[in-house]
């Protein structure tokens, strides 16, 4: 659970401020048989999400971990959205996706992988058929005192980004009428991709993950005037972990932006400083300032600070 008290001074327009139940999430998972688990996720953000089966799983997998199948809900792994932070990063509002998919997954030593399927909704005509895929690969290694891990994957169509759904619908919808036109303005498939990669020495972290578009979308399915049609966002953190009075805290910086992104109404860039500790068992105080610069003339910023509880048990 994630209670946050925040401050905005907005691009334009009076400073508003709020408290929220930013996320409240419950799982449950059985481990049906040697072979078989199923796993089960609930999830509620006011103002955003009402209460939600949010991922809902059935996976068979090898007891050695070699290789597992999973089935139903879940987010494509497409983006590991890693972050210090206590929003989201901007990576993770371009490319997050939840379908219902089927994914086969193998490890060995270093190395992890996985391809999956899916019906995606971003279809030109409606289309109704499971001809959607894409793959990941990551690799991890730890010793000497440095770690790594590393991920890079790739979709067939980014489109289908929880984010890029509504946007396009929104956007087809303003220039036709009913779900049908919708979907006859879409093109097909806008390949997307991404890396992330992580090294830890000691109490020192560095994250750095990159999400694109291959190629544009339509003009007419993401609106902004622009002309530059072909979205991306990156994210670049440094965190370090101290004791703060005897009490395990987390200090980071990061800096994020997006191109092509006005339709998403998301910021050129973003510049963030954390502050996080565990103040009690389970039991986490972060404090959160942002700095926005919007798309458009260098004065158009906006500052949030944000203050969260989050507890895990």
């Amino acid at each position: 659970m994630e209670v946050e008290a925040g401050w905005t001074d907005p691009y334009s327009g009076d400073d508003e401020s709020d408290i929220v139940l930013a996320t409240m999430e419950l799982g449950i998972g059985a481990r049906i048989n040697d072979w078989t688990r199923a796993d089960i996720l609930f999830l509620h953000e006011e103002d955003d999400t009402d209460l939600e089966v949010d991922v809902g799983t059935i996976t068979i997998a090898a007891p050695d971990g070699r290789w597992a199948l999973t089935g139903g809900q879940f987010y494509l792994p497409f983006g590991i959205f890693d972050s210090h932070m206590v929003s989201d990063p901007l990576t993770l509002e371009l490319g997050e996706t939840r379908e219902s998919a089927v994914m086969l997954g193998a490890a060995k030593k270093e190395f992890s992988g996985g391809v999956y399927l899916f019906n995606g909704e971003n279809d030109p005509g409606g289309d109704q058929d499971i001809d959607n895929w894409g793959a990941v690969l990551g690799y991890a290694t730890e010793g000497e005192g440095l770690g790594l891990a590393a991920n890079i994957g790739f979709i067939d169509d980014l489109g289908d980004s929880d984010a890029l759904q509504d946007t396009i619908d929104a956007s087809l919808a303003a220039i036709g009428s009913g779900r049908a036109a919708t979907l006859d303005g879409r093109r097909d498939d806008v390949h997307g991709w991404f890396a992330i990669a992580a090294l830890t020495s000691g109490r020192f972290t560095l994250i750095g993950e990159y999400l694109a578009a291959t190629e544009r979308f339509r003009a007419n399915e993401l609106m902004d005037g622009s002309g530059r049609l072909k979205p991306e966002a990156w994210n670049v953190e440094a965190g370090a972990a101290f004791l703060l009075t005897g009490r395990d805290a987390t200090f980071a910086l990061g800096v994020q932006g997006t191109r092509d992104a006005v339709a998403l109404e998301l910021p050129r860039r973003r510049y963030l400083a954390t502050l996080s500790v565990w103040v009690l068992e389970n039991t986490m105080l972060s404090f959160e300032w942002a700095h926005d610069e919007d798309y458009g003339r260098s004065d158009d910023d906006a500052d949030t600070v944000t203050a969260q509880v989050a507890v895990e048990f």
